[in-house]
């Protein structure tokens, strides 16, 4: 496994590379103690470029449940993503494009930030949420109509 890591100022991190190997035998940990997300290999560059390290605060998230996302807008905020992710789908990811609020949501390829749940959110059996993501088939999604909650 190779691993790139490129500071260009203290604090300033630039981009973060894991290639060959697989993530069961060569796992990456990065952590920085302000911002306690790890890195868990074979990824591209983490989306934490330009962004200085104590900005990096893009966990901890926790599962929150399985809800019923009939809108396909579970999360009120004025701030929601609305990211798609066409060939990568992970919670990693999502956690990362929303390190700023106080959840993100996982729907088939839709990544959605906020700070607040809708009033008309209810969760549902947690099984139903149990779909492969897109771009990472050891984790699951929610499909169309559910969303995958985390929290901080």
């Amino acid at each position: 496994m190779r691993t790139s890591v490129i500071i260009l100022a203290p604090g300033l991190l630039t981009a973060v590379y894991a290639t060959g190997g697989d993530r069961k035998h060569f796992p990456l940990h990065y952590k920085h103690p302000a911002c306690d997300y790890v890195c868990s290999g074979n990824e591209p560059p983490l989306g934490c470029q330009n962004v200085t390290a104590h900005h990096c605060a893009c966990g901890p998230f926790e599962y929150n449940g399985c809800y019923n996302d009939p809108h396909g807008g579970i999360l009120l905020t004025e701030r929601m993503s609305g990211r798609r992710f066409d060939e990568e789908n992970r919670q990693e990811s999502c956690a990362q494009t929303c390190y700023r609020w106080e959840y993100f949501a996982i729907s088939d390829e839709i990544c959605q930030c906020g700070d607040y749940l809708h009033k008309w959110a209810t969760k549902v059996d947690a099984v139903q949420c149990r779909i492969p993501c897109a771009g990472s088939f050891t984790q699951f999604c929610a499909p169309l109509g559910l969303s995958m909650v985390y929290r901080k």
